[in-house]
């Protein structure tokens, strides 16, 4: 988990850390091992604005999406995002979930002409 990140030796070495761990919230405590957290193989990640504080648990088919003019998505340090999640923004809008704030599966979070903060 040390390499691991968005690169592609980053999602190799992603890879071979989640042989050894069992699915869903049991490879949280992955996100502690690496500074840069931990971004599951099956999470999209399609935007330009990104900023991920540390030890950051994004999980399977997560998707942080920019569409026209889209604004910043900015997760502090320690957020978990389970798995299913959609995070959005667009015109102008931007995204901020504080420190240790858990997002549960099936949630969608979407900003247009404006901001969300959740948590902290």
């Amino acid at each position: 988990m040390r390499h691991a990140g968005l690169s592609t030796f980053g999602r190799i070495c992603t890879q071979l850390a989640t042989w050894f761990a069992p699915p869903y919230k049991s490879r949280c405590y992955l996100a502690r091992f690496n500074s840069k957290g931990y971004i599951a193989l099956s999470a999209s990640v399609c935007h330009a604005d990104v900023r991920l504080a540390g030890n950051v648990y994004v999980g399977d088919r997560v998707v942080i999406w920019q569409t026209k003019d889209g604004g910043s998505v900015e997760l502090d340090e320690g957020v978990h995002l389970y798995s299913d999640i959609i995070i959005e923004t667009g015109d102008g809008g931007r995204i901020t979930i504080g420190a240790e704030t858990h997002v549960q599966p099936r949630c969608q979070l979407m900003a247009y002409a404006g901001s969300l903060q959740i948590g902290c």
